[in-house]
C-alpha cells in the first residue's frame, strides 16, 4: 500500500522513534517512524508551514496522552496539512480545528496497538 505519509515499510530494525512530541525538534527518520508503525504506534504528523497555533494544538494533543503517539513535522512532502496514520490507517485533516483535534483523538484510540505483533 503506497501513501503519503507512508502506513507500512520495509522495518529498519535499528531505529524507532520514542514516543511522545517531536514537535520543535527534530522530526524522527523516516526509518524510525516506519519502524514505530509496525509496533502498533500512532504517528500524528503536521506538513511544514501549518500556522503555528495548530502546530501547537497537535503539540498539546501528542502531550495529553503520548503513549503510543509520536507527533512530529512530515518530512515526507504530504499534500494533506495535517495526517495520523497508524499500521495500515491513514487519517488526514484540512486544518486542525476542534472537529479534527476529535477525529485524531478517535482515530489514536482506535488504532493505537495495533501494528504487525512482532
Amino acid at each position: 500500500m503506497v501513501t503519503n505519509p507512508p502506513v507500512t515499510g520495509r522495518r529498519i530494525e535499528q531505529s524507532i522513534a520514542a514516543d511522545g512530541s517531536h514537535i520543535g525538534r527534530s522530526a524522527p527518520a523516516i526509518n524510525a517512524t516506519i519502524h514505530s508503525l509496525l509496533h502498533g504506534r500512532v504517528l500524528i504528523q503536521y506538513r511544514p508551514g501549518l500556522p503555528d497555533p495548530q502546530v501547537r494544538a497537535l503539540d498539546q494533543l501528542v502531550r495529553d496522552d503520548p503513549d503510543r503517539v509520536v507527533g512530529f513535522q512530515n518530512q515526507t512532502g504530504m499534500t494533506a496539512p495535517v495526517a495520523a496514520t497508524a499500521y495500515l490507517s491513514l487519517l488526514t485533516c484540512p486544518r486542525v480545528d476542534a472537529r479534527s483535534l476529535q477525529a485524531l483523538r478517535v482515530f489514536r484510540d482506535r488504532r493505537r496497538g495495533f501494528g504487525t505483533a512482532f
